[in-house]
């Protein structure tokens, strides 16, 4: 065998070479195509949770259609209020309620527009005005049966003190309201 090593040394050498060789070319073309091979099976995930997603959309399709036209056969969208301008919508409900507050003394009214939640901002008005608890509660029903909704969002009521004369009749009690009226939109800021 020592022979034989003798003799054929440079050949087995050779092939040892050769055969490293071989072996370092098949890893240096095995990593980029392991590579892409990894690339497209996340790619096929990728995919197929894209393609779950359109299922589940396209199976709630129907349910969605059902929603909508019972959403059009009760006009809700009366009871929102439409688009994004909050100063359009802060001057609606200062108008409406300078008319319902027409029997009363109006002291103040200033809008707010506050953030309500991610996406959602509350606008309306803080209004603070004298009247008899018959027109109180004519502006509290028409708050209540108002489309779009609107919200008293706080109250604060006072009685108020009134001097009567002899022989007159006792007036109606009058009282100083603070309240805020508000209604809720969509900001269009949404995730």
């Amino acid at each position: 065998m020592k022979v034989l090593w003798q003799e054929k040394k440079e050949g087995i050498v050779s092939l040892l070479v050769l055969v490293g060789a071989a072996l370092a070319l098949l890893g240096l073309l095995a990593g980029p195509v392991l590579y892409h091979a990894d690339r497209y099976r996340s790619e096929l995930r990728k995919d197929a949770r894209i393609l779950q997603e359109l299922r589940a959309i396209d199976a709630v399709q129907e349910e969605i259609g059902r929603v909508q036209q019972s959403y059009r056969e009760r006009n809700l969208q009366d009871w929102v209020y439409a688009g994004h301008d909050t100063d359009e919508i802060s001057l609606d409900v200062q108008r409406r309620m300078s008319s319902w507050l027409s029997g009363g003394q109006l002291q103040r009214m200033t809008p707010v527009t506050s953030r309500a939640a991610e996406g959602y901002a509350a606008v309306g008005v803080q209004v603070q005005f004298t009247a008899t608890l018959e027109q109180l509660l004519h502006t509290l029903q028409q708050i209540e049966s108002s489309r779009p909704l609107l919200v008293v969002e706080r109250v604060r009521l006072s009685p108020l003190n009134q001097r009567r004369g002899r022989n007159q009749p006792e007036p109606p009690q009058l009282v100083s309201v603070q309240m805020t009226v508000q209604t809720y939109v969509l900001t269009g800021d949404r995730p």
